[in-house]
């Protein structure tokens, strides 16, 4: 673990003490963004379907046109932006595979952009097959860089994405300092994360859209690095800007459980959320709120009615992670963990998803092969909290209490990363 390590006794203080803490969620200013919200996401979303309506006409009778094509391509990812729709995102795909068919598959620009698509649907292999096919096509050498990283990071590849990233070096660039930004979040350099988002946020050339994601993107850095009054801060003006902004209200929403512990709000912000996106993350995030209130019953309630939605069809693996955690934790399927763990090693095969696996099948009592996999592949390497903490509960499983509590110790670190109920289970392998 790339990590330092703080005495036991500051780390407890720390962990029991942040109840104590001054609130940073002001309740006047979330009712006023609910107030707003449906006024300002319905202006938003009439625009969006405007434009989109004006490129879909264009296409009728213009099935080879591809500028039409790919515009009206784009804006139905806009509006899937918009509404958590995922259907929006295969009606884009298939928009764009039928004018690279009318272009016998030689417009590159077009695969790139199904890259990206298959990124957002978490489909990384497949991402990685058309960007190539777009790079053998030919790419512009900053599409060719910056999709290249993109991919690459996702499948882990991280030298290759850090090379890729390097050879493009332009520092006055949004999109450079944006992947600097990522890169230096896997790195564990949170400080230098920040600044270059920072940095990116200066660069959006007053693109409102891409403000507000960098803006918020920036908040969740400084959510990572424990940092809930400037988290708060960036997701409060995103709000400002746009109270039709749900990944910031739902990003308020974790720092009133989190760092606030007033669970009734968090519960609002979260409900309130269900109906504003057809994505299941706030159901899960409703699981948390049930753990932090010791509520089993709505626990176990909230963790089906999410693994119901999760594992549609429509979804594929884009919630691995967040059904590994209720399979071994609330819903004790291990044996459905072990294998959604497994999958994910096909999808992208990364330390972090070694780390699921090594932990699925200890919860399952496969030890042997858990013990191979942890030596190969997930020992030393950079781990997230959630890993970390898994990590942990592995090391308690083959009787390595001394290096269970070096994990526990580090997954203590990133308290925002972590379900409550994981919080609470740190605090007590800790006394």
């Amino acid at each position: 673990m790339k990590h330092r390590y703080f005495l036991y006794a500051v780390l407890f203080v720390s962990l029991s003490s942040c109840s104590n803490k001054k609130a940073v969620v002001e309740t006047s200013f979330i009712d006023n963004v609910l107030n707003n919200y449906k006024i300002k996401f319905d202006s938003l979303y009439d625009a969006a379907e405007t434009e989109s309506n004006f490129w879909r006409d264009r296409t009728i009778g213009k099935s080879a046109d591809i500028v039409n094509a790919v515009k009206y391509a784009n804006t139905l990812i806009s509006l899937f932006q918009l509404t958590g729709d995922v259907t929006l995102i295969k009606q884009s795909d298939s928009i764009l595979f039928e004018v690279s068919k009318n272009y016998n598959y030689k417009e590159s620009s077009v695969f790139s952009a199904l890259s990206h698509h298959y990124i957002l649907q978490h489909r990384f292999n497949e991402a990685d097959s058309l960007f190539k096919i777009a790079d053998k096509l030919g790419l512009k050498n900053y599409s060719r860089l910056t999709t290249a990283f993109d991919v690459q990071f996702e499948l882990g590849l991280y030298r290759l994405a850090e090379k890729s990233i390097t050879q493009l070096n332009q520092l006055n660039d949004f999109g450079y300092q944006f992947r600097i930004s990522k890169l230096m979040h896997y790195k564990g350099n949170l400080d230098s994360s920040i600044a270059s988002m920072k940095v990116a946020a200066q660069l959006t050339s007053n693109n409102e859209t891409l403000l507000q994601n960098t803006l918020s993107n920036l908040a969740d850095l400084y959510l990572h690095n424990n940092d809930a009054t400037n988290a708060y801060k960036n997701y409060k003006a995103c709000l400002t800007n746009s109270a039709a902004d749900l990944h910031s209200l739902m990003g308020i929403g974790w720092l009133a459980l989190v760092h606030d512990k007033n669970d009734s709000l968090a519960s609002v912000i979260f409900q309130f959320a269900t109906k504003k996106t057809q994505l299941p993350d706030p159901l899960f995030k409703l699981v948390a709120v049930a753990q932090q209130t010791r509520d089993s019953l709505l626990e176990l309630k909230f963790a089906k009615i999410f693994e119901q939605e999760a594992t549609r069809t429509l979804y594929g693996k884009m919630y691995s992670k967040y059904l590994i955690q209720l399979y071994t934790q609330v819903l004790q399927q291990p044996k459905q963990a072990v294998a959604i763990a497994r999958y994910e090693l096909t999808n992208r095969a990364t330390p972090q998803t070694y780390s699921w696996l090594v932990f699925a099948l200890a919860n399952n009592n496969q030890i042997d092969e858990a013990k191979k996999i942890y030596n190969e592949f997930v020992e030393g390497k950079p781990l997230e909290g959630l890993e970390l903490y898994w990590m942990g509960k592995y090391m308690l499983a083959i009787n390595k209490k001394y290096n269970a509590k070096q994990y526990f110790k580090e997954a203590a670190k990133n308290k925002y990363d972590l379900l409550p109920r994981i919080v609470m289970d740190i605090e007590q392998q800790l006394q």
